[in-house]
């Protein structure tokens, strides 16, 4: 009776790991089944690819482009990327791909805006910056670096 008691708490304990591991097979193989890439699905969706750009990237360079946008300025179309490692806007010439300016976020002193999370270049004298985890502050810079404005949101 003593062999049965103990044997019973070992055999749940060996049911409990089975489950596991079956759910984890089942799951690593519903994602193999379901990421095959396909010729077929990206034929169907309807996109085609029109045209190409080449970023040339520097050793300061995001080597992710997650927040952009295009604009143009003296006739040129660029590329704006913030670039969240060095604390930079850094625009690309779209026609070559090379790093047209970079302009540096302060990051110390009186005027810091700290941890950028977005912008919108409205015009080259304002690019509105989004700091993180901040709803109601926002700082306005040109595309020189200087800052024109902070605004606090909540007393407008």
């Amino acid at each position: 009776m003593l062999v049965l008691i103990e044997i019973v708490p070992l055999l749940l304990q060996l049911l409990k790991k089975m489950r596991q591991v079956t759910l984890i097979v089942i799951n690593i193989l519903w994602f193999v089944i379901s990421c095959k890439p396909s010729e077929e699905s990206a034929q169907e969706s309807g996109l085609i690819l029109f045209d190409s750009v080449t970023i040339n990237l520097d050793a300061q360079s995001a080597p992710s482009l997650l927040f952009n946008q295009v604009i143009t300025r003296n006739e040129e179309e660029l590329l704006v990327n913030l670039n969240q490692l060095s604390g930079s806007l850094d625009l690309y010439d779209l026609a070559t791909g090379d790093l047209y300016q970079r302009v540096t976020i302060p990051s110390e002193g009186p005027n810091a805006i700290m941890g950028v999370s977005g912008f919108y270049v409205f015009n080259p004298d304002s690019v509105f910056l989004f700091p993180k985890m901040s709803f109601n502050k926002m700082a306005i810079v040109n595309l020189d670096g200087s800052i024109v404005s902070t605004l606090s949101l909540i007393h407008i």
